[in-house]
This record gives C-alpha cells, structure tokens and sequence, in this order.
C-alpha cells in the first residue's frame, strides 16, 4: 500500500537541484556506523527493517516533477543491503575510505528509493555500513536520530520488543519549512558520527 502526499517546498526546490547537481552526489547524506566483531547479517537486516518501519522518510520515493512532484509513502519496505568484501585486499582500510568515497559521489535516484545501504566487510571482525540518504528524506539531524535507532536495534537482546517512544516524523521535521541543515557528503569512516557494536 502506497499513500500520496504533497512534498513540501524544501523537497520540491531539492527536487530541482537534483535534476542539475545530483550526478554527482551533492544531495547524499550520510551516515556511517562501524561495526565491531562479528556480524550476524541476519540480525543486521532485521534491525535495519525495524529502522525502515519507525521512519517513513525512509519509505519515500518521489514521482512527476515541478508543480506535480509527489511524495509517495510506502507502507512496508524491505531495504536492500549492498555487500561489498575487502578484507582480501593488501590494504582493507584504504580500500574501504576509496570505496567510501566512490559511494557518496554517487547520485542516489529518489524516484527508486531515497536509501542506498552498503556493508563494507574489512575483516570477519571489521566492517563499515554505509546509510546512505537522499537530502529529499533526510537532515543532519534526522540522520543522528536514524543511527540512534539503528543502534538501539542492535544493541537490544534477541526476542525483546522494541520500546515504543514518540518518533520524529518527516512530516513535522522535513515539511516545517525550517533551514535544513546538511551533514558533507565527504569524508571517511573515521568522521562518521558513531559505532554500533555488532
């Protein structure tokens, strides 16, 4: 099930943007989380689909353009995890901030998803998750909020239910018409904003 909003004007002036700037991944915003000891991808995929379900900017894809530019808010999304292996490389660690770099001067197509996920695997013990974010879904605020998430997620035992909390929404976030702060699409896993423990 797909519900239909009206983007707000940030999203429709972003929009614009993305049709002259978005090749080269101006409008990425994201987030990485390095994730120490071994990981249970399963666990992995299940956290990041509780994430998915909470947030439905993440759920949002957009279609038309100019005055018919609409948001359109998926009712359940199973999110694709991209799987990149380094760890048989001579220098894994270099590799991974190259591949980094690659990824966020991609563009990310909003009109197929506003999220692009990709595990870098440096070691059995070692990797790095790109959570990556189209600027039309996501602020620099939203994105520490989405990694609070995700960490608490995998941070919590097996079997326990999530704690129910109020969730910012996208809509009273992203459509306030507030200045939208942006996190540079640049850097290395070292400038991400935090680590999850696998």
């Amino acid at each position: 099930m797909v519900a239909e909003t009206q983007p707000s004007v940030g999203q429709i002036l972003l929009w614009f943007l993305d049709r002259y700037r978005g090749e080269e991944g101006a409008l990425n915003c994201p987030t990485l989380c390095r994730l120490r000891g071994p990981v249970d991808k399963a666990r992995l995929r299940r956290a990041l689909a509780e994430v998915f379900a909470r947030h439905e900017a993440l759920r949002t894809t957009f279609t038309g353009g100019g005055r018919r530019l609409k948001a359109l808010i998926a009712d359940r999304v199973s999110p694709e995890l991209h799987e990149v292996d380094l760890s048989s490389v001579e220098d894994p660690r270099a590799a991974v901030e190259d591949a980094i770099a690659v990824e966020l001067g991609t563009r990310i197509d909003p009109t197929e998803s506003g999220v692009r996920l990709t595990l870098f695997r440096l070691a059995a013990d070692h990797h790095v998750l790109c959570f990556n974010m189209h600027h039309m879904v996501t602020d620099a605020w939203s994105c520490r909020v989405i990694l609070e998430d995700l960490c608490a997620a995998l941070d919590r035992p097996e079997g326990e239910p999530a704690r129910s909390r109020p969730c910012p929404t996208r809509r009273s976030r992203l459509s306030s018409g507030r200045p939208w702060a942006r996190r540079p699409a640049s850097g290395s896993p070292r400038s991400g904003p935090g680590s999850c423990a696998g």
